[in-house]
């Protein structure tokens, strides 16, 4: 299975989302500022990434992560 988190940004709820979904957050908390900062996704998306999908990792059903930034897709 594949798991795709989609958003406009693809920058920031994404990034959390398929963090926690692939166990790299807590589900638990809120993540602190430094854990959000070391994710390699979160607030990192290069305009060569804008409509590709980005791999996170896999969960624990070994289903295969990505996020998704599309804002470009939809607005030209």
């Amino acid at each position: 299975m594949i798991v795709i988190y989609h958003d406009v940004g693809g920058a920031h709820s994404t990034a959390v989302a398929a963090n926690i979904h692939i166990n790299k957050l807590p589900i638990n908390k809120i993540p602190s500022k430094s854990e959000l900062l070391n994710l390699p996704t979160f607030d990192k998306i290069e305009k060569n990434q804008i409509g590709r999908l980005i791999y996170i990792g896999k969960d624990e059903f070994n289903a295969r992560v990505y996020t998704l930034d599309a804002k470009s897709l939809f607005f030209y």
